[in-house]
């Protein structure tokens, strides 16, 4: 049956109208109706309007539903509750199967959250040991970050429940280490998502706590704390959560928004996208989605991993970039201004910059040469100047780089676009926007006496979503300003090899279990002088408040000179600074990844190496190679010919080698771990290819297709080619003979596949029979495809016998008198019926 109302004229029309003769008539402007209602049917809605327990409810309902910006395509997660409230249940589609993290580059995101732990320790901790943090303490506007249990009073929207803590490690009562890490980040990512409203996003929960102006998002299990189901936890449902509730008097009725982070495995990237755009419809918002017909818009590849896109309202899992929209991107469903209804509820945070010459703000100097600054650009509109005076000749170098600079990943909200003005505020000096990759950079601009302005920009991409209206989020700048000619140097390191010190005020740690043969080496007076025979990838230790310092002599100057130190980062991260003679810093590496490097032309005879820990914990063994000395009869230069990872194929990740050999591999994080290694000085990502542990697997897609395959004769379905003795191949397999049906039967066995609900109804109309369409195989109710995700078309008794499929004109004609005239025919009795029925009285 296909409904062409509107979703309000929709369920008002599901309502029973008993009526006698000429007085039977429906007002639609009664209802409210007007052309801007968009929101076509659905059954499981019109159900839930038809159990309404009363004409209130309804009211409450068509109100709702009228005046929420709700596209048609929302109609398979919009809910209403017994009073008439509308929510969603959220899906978020393919979830399953975005990308996630290799175990590299988790350990990466994991360092990343310990440098910020570091530099921002929490406030406190919970009883449960959920750190206390804050995007904006003592804001008016809160949004709770609840991962330590919930219990919910019966009194409420959802009914009692008692829900678990966010857990990670199987033991909701042990907060570790790394699930500190994990909320940490998560907090991280959604504070990012409101940081330009005026809102606190907190883990902390509020004092004030349910007030009208708090939001509370649950991140927990989709079981509670006594293994039964939480509430609204159908197959498939990541998140639920009430429309509108904001500044609403019942607000703690209808809250928390529900986040189900098990059905993702509380993967940061994801668990924080779920809890905003949850948070989103509590705020008042509906779902971003596609004219095909997508409920959800999806995320927008771009041309690389770091420019992909999509909607916090729609499903970017998996984006590099995602952004509140207005739905300016392809094939948009729904142009609700997000930002503007956010802005409309929390206000918009203070501008920390005005975007002019006369309202610029100054950067902040730690010293006489390095600067930095950090603000939020908070609308499209907005842009930020900073201003820097230099008081004599040299260069100006400046960094900007949004939230989180990491690829693949929901993170980023603001693509960024750096500028450097003149003094006259208008000459344009340089430009740089990096199309989602993080930071934009200009280095070594030349100035003179003056005032020069840095703008900071949001910006959509060109490739791919070119709207700039959701390119809105944090941001920071850091630069130097050098006088006399001279090139600006890195950051300020630890303290320099010339002095005793280390990077705290305790004694030096000289002596550890693992400490190398060449301590003590803390100074420029003790520095091991690098022989590149003696140095040179061999295994070096730094112990705990130490920092090695090593002397290199170069017998080419002005040449290449090339310095790595490698390392794995879940020992310890380390970095490493690079002096001149002078003891002036050249360059530096201070990366969160497990390869140090720093290439320069050498500026002397004499060059100092001080490779410290970013933390005073850090402790890691790691190897150091330097190229490029001329001395010890090394050549001038680094020629690839001299490359101890000559014939290694470099792959950055699991993933990349996977694709690359296009089946069985093996991937190394240092080559010279392979075994009997042909490359023993080399410590680069290595993928080998071998050959496939499939090869002669016959993979089909489920027992159905394997019997079809076999022709009729016996044959076996094994969903894991292991169990048929291919060790290591983990596809599907069929195999043909035997005499009887072996392991790994398909639970689909016995389904009636339909790609769609209207060829259902049209293979089960040809038989003369009504239909049931399940999404889900496994939803039968009698369990006979338990573990079945096809789809399954069930022809059934047409529950319509008897039932006359017209409209109430017809009713009252037919009738010619009084009638009772049912828009679903199943408040008739026709249980499972829902055309349309006529009854004369």
């Amino acid at each position: 049956m296909t409904f062409s109302v509107s979703l309000i004229g929709f369920v008002a029309v599901a309502a029973v109208l008993v009526c006698c003769g000429a007085d039977a008539k429906m007002d639609e402007d009664m209802l409210g109706l007007h052309e801007s209602s968009n929101l076509r049917g659905s059954t499981q809605l019109m159900r839930d309007f038809a159990a309404l327990p009363n004409e209130r409810a309804q009211d409450v309902a068509k109100e709702q539903l009228e005046s929420l910006h709700i596209p048609n395509s929302d109609v398979h997660s919009v809910r209403l509750d017994k009073g008439g409230r509308v929510y969603y249940q959220d899906k978020f589609p393919n979830s399953g199967d975005r990308r996630r993290r290799s175990a590299e580059e988790e350990e990466e995101a994991k360092e990343r959250v310990r440098r910020f732990i570091t530099d921002n320790p929490s406030t406190g901790e919970s009883p449960e040991g959920i750190p206390y943090y804050h995007s904006k303490s003592g804001a008016s506007n809160v949004l709770y970050l609840d991962f330590d249990g919930h219990v919910n009073p019966q009194d409420s929207a959802w009914g009692a429940f008692s829900a678990q803590s966010f857990d990670t490690n199987g033991n909701p009562s042990v907060v570790n280490a790394d699930e500190k890490l994990t909320i940490v980040e998560i907090w991280k990512l959604v504070a990012e998502d409101y940081a330009p409203f005026n809102i606190d996003v907190t883990t902390e929960k509020p004092s004030n706590f349910q007030s009208v102006t708090t939001i509370h998002a649950l991140v927990t299990h989709s079981d509670q704390t006594d293994g039964s189901p939480m509430p609204e936890t159908s197959p498939g449902v990541l998140g639920v959560a009430y429309v509108d509730i904001y500044d609403y008097a019942a607000i703690e009725y209808y809250s928390p928004a529900l986040i189900f982070a098990d059905r993702i495995d509380g993967f940061a990237p994801y668990t924080s996208i779920v809890i905003s755009h949850e948070c989103g419809h509590n705020f008042g918002l509906s779902h971003h989605g596609t004219s095909n017909g997508d409920e959800y818009a999806g995320v927008y590849s771009g041309t690389n991993s770091y420019d992909s896109w999509g909607p916090i309202m729609g499903s970017p899992l998996g984006a590099a970039v995602s952004q509140f929209s207005n739905g300016e991107y392809p094939n948009s469903n729904n142009n609700q201004d997000d930002v503007n209804i956010l802005k409309n509820s929390l206000g918009f945070r203070s501008d920390e910059a005005g975007a002019t010459t006369g309202s610029a703000s100054a950067v902040s100097f730690s010293d006489s040469t390095n600067f930095a600054a950090e603000g939020i650009i908070t609308s499209r509109t907005d842009k930020d100047w900073w201003k820097v005076t230099s008081s004599g000749s040299g260069y100006l170098s400046v960094s900007a780089s949004p939230f989180l600079g990491s690829m693949d990943e929901g993170g980023n909200n603001l693509d960024i676009k750096l500028t450097v003005f003149g003094s006259d505020g208008s000459t344009v000096l340089g430009s740089n926007s990096p199309s989602g990759k993080g930071t934009a950079q200009l280095t070594n601009i030349a100035v003179s006496v003056g005032t020069y302005y840095i703008e900071i920009d949001g910006v959509g991409v060109s490739s791919n979503v070119p709207s700039d209206y959701g390119s809105i989020g944090q941001y920071e700048i850091t630069g130097t300003l050098t006088s006399g000619g001279t090139n600006p140097p890195p950051p300020p390191p630890p303290p320099p090899p010339g002095s005793t010190t280390t990077t705290t005020t305790e004694a030096p740690v000289d002596t550890c279990p693992d400490e190398d043969s060449y301590e003590v080496n803390n100074d420029a007076a003790s520095a091991t002088v690098v022989s590149v025979s003696a140095i040179s990838d061999k295994l070096l230790h730094l112990c705990p408040k130490d920092i090695d310092v090593y002397k290199i002599n170069v017998c080419n100057p002005g040449h290449q000179l090339l310095v790595n130190i490698y390392f794995d980062d879940s020992d310890g991260d380390l970095d490493f600074y690079l002096y001149n003679s002078n003891l002036d810093i050249i360059d530096s590496s201070t990366s969160a990844t497990n390869n140090e490097e720093v290439s320069v032309a050498s500026s002397g005879s004499i060059h100092y190496v001080n490779v410290v820990g970013y933390t005073d914990s850090s402790s890691a063994p790691y190897r150091m190679r330097v190229c490029g000395t001329g001395c010890d009869g090394e050549p001038s230069s680094c020629p690839i010919s001299n490359d101890p990872c000559e014939g290694t194929v470099f792959a950055r990740n699991n993933k990349k080698c996977s694709k690359l050999c296009g089946g069985s591999y093996e991937f190394y994080n240092d080559a010279s771990t392979m075994p009997n290694s042909p490359f023993p000085n080399c410590h680069s990502k290595h993928c080998e290819c071998l050959a496939s542990p499939c090869d002669g697997v016959v993979v089909k897609g489920n027992a159905r297709k394997c019997k079809k395959y076999c022709g009729g004769s016996p044959y076996t379905f094994y969903t894991d080619a292991e169990d048929a003795g291919f060790f290591g191949c983990h596809k599907k397999h069929c195999e043909c003979g035997g005499t009887t049906e072996g392991p790994g039967e398909d639970p689909c066995e016995g389904t009636l596949y339909k790609r769609r609900e209207k060829q259902c109804r049209s293979h089960c109309s040809s038989l003369g029979m009504g239909y049931e369409f399940y999404q889900h195989a496994s939803d039968v109710g009698d369990g006979r495809f338990v573990g079945c995700d096809e789809k399954h078309c069930e022809c059934v008794a047409d529950p319509c016998d008897g039932t006359w499929s017209i409209k109430e004109k017809k009713c009252k004609k037919k009738c010619g008198g009084s009638y009772v005239f049912y828009n679903d025919a199943e408040l008739a009795g026709y249980t499972g019926c829902h055309e349309r029925h006529c009854e004369c009285l």
